[in-house]
């Protein structure tokens, strides 16, 4: 039996963004971060209805209001982003509990949570 220590959730529009943003960014590591994928767990998720993306509009910049929608309704307790200033405004706080962190940070935890243990 296979213990899952982290679930990692993706939208299928979030996806592609990291993709892109990997293709523009960091060329020499896309090849790398393709077979990653493919060695863990994840779990894609639908795109969020545009009934659930547009009351976000108010909340946090639009074109960000889709991946905060997917994290919100997928229930996750953490968001990895590299630019995550639009997801920490008073009113997106407000609105969930979701941790938004950079990757290092959110690798921190992880390894906080691990060496507390259960």
């Amino acid at each position: 039996m296979e213990i899952v220590l982290i679930e990692i959730v993706l939208s299928r529009q979030v996806n592609i963004e990291v993709d892109r943003n990997i293709t523009s960014e960091l060329a020499e590591c896309l090849d790398d971060f393709r077979v990653y994928l493919e060695t863990v767990a994840l779990v894609f998720l639908d795109d969020p209805l545009a009934g659930a993306v547009k009351p976000l509009f108010s909340l946090i910049y639009p074109d960000e209001a889709p991946v905060l929608a997917a994290a919100v309704s997928a229930k996750t307790a953490y968001l990895a982003m590299w630019d995550r200033k639009y997801f920490l405004a008073k009113d997106t706080r407000a609105l969930t509990r979701l941790k938004v962190l950079t990757l290092g940070e959110l690798l921190h935890e992880f390894r906080s949570l691990i060496e507390k243990g259960p």
